[in-house]
């Protein structure tokens, strides 16, 4: 449940117009304590993504890999 509650609230960010954002506002918009900044710097790592400079299609990478995960823990 509480996975899709933060997919649901990363693809309305993904809606916003921005040009980049950086993982701090991952973590806000996730609103979730399992979600901290060493995760997300850790995904952006994995992913070949700047953690300071996140593209909407780095976002799309980012909410891929969150889907693919069994549990966010």
């Amino acid at each position: 449940m509480e996975k899709g509650k933060i997919l649901r609230n990363l693809e309305k960010l993904l809606n916003r117009d921005f040009e980049f954002i950086n993982a701090g506002r991952i973590l806000v918009v996730a609103n979730n304590k399992n979600i901290t900044a060493d995760l997300i710097n850790s995904m952006c790592f994995k992913l070949d993504i700047d953690p300071n400079k996140i593209y909407k299609a780095d976002l799309i990478k980012i909410i891929d890999y969150i889907k693919g995960l069994e549990s966010i823990e």
